[in-house]
């Protein structure tokens, strides 16, 4: 009886005849969407679009099955000499910053733009990582949405960060979530 609800080992799964075929029916979407918001919203800081989590679905089940790699991405340029040796720390109490950035690390994770308050204006960034220049200062590299220019932003420069709804494709890796090899 207790093996019919244990789940099949990793060599006895069989990759699907067409892995897009349950992303063909409306019924599951729709299913789906009527209950993303009362099942997650407050669960998550900001919910993410679910047509966005609807289009990965296909790419997650490819990967799995091991018929598509992960794409490897270089770092966001950045201008300036940087401290290669710093790595951002892992807990929150640690960044020593006024702003939220756990909720910047949340919106990079989740492929969500963060609304950026700097220098007494408002930008619309994909936030990608975090470094320390060679002076000690540091910076939130990030490209701006609307034109795709990487810039760097001074983290005591920063007035006000809000994770919006609008989701974005990585153009660089994003060093803001722990990572490891193969993930």
């Amino acid at each position: 009886m207790f093996a019919l609800f244990m789940a099949p080992s990793s060599q006895e799964l069989e990759p699907p005849q067409n892995p897009g075929r349950f992303m063909q029916r409306q019924d599951a979407k729709s299913k789906l969407a009527a209950e993303w918001e009362d099942m997650l919203a407050h669960q998550l800081p900001v919910l993410p679009d679910l047509e966005q989590f609807w289009n990965e679905i296909p790419s997650v089940f490819r990967w799995l099955y091991g018929e598509a790699d992960k794409p490897l991405l270089g770092s966001a340029p950045i201008v300036g000499s940087l401290d290669n040796a710093w790595q951002p720390p892992a807990m929150v109490y640690a960044w020593r910053a006024a702003i939220p950035l756990e909720s910047v690390r949340f919106a990079a994770a989740n492929r969500l733009c963060v609304n950026l308050r700097y220098e007494d204006s408002w930008r619309l960034i994909e936030p990608y990582s975090l470094r320390r220049s060679k002076d000690g200062n540091l910076l939130l590299c990030a490209v701006k949405h609307e034109d795709g220019e990487s810039r760097t932003y001074r983290m005591e420069r920063i007035q006000g960060i809000e994770v919006s709804r609008t989701p974005f494709i990585p153009r660089y890796q994003i060093e803001l979530t722990p990572h490891r090899p193969g993930y």
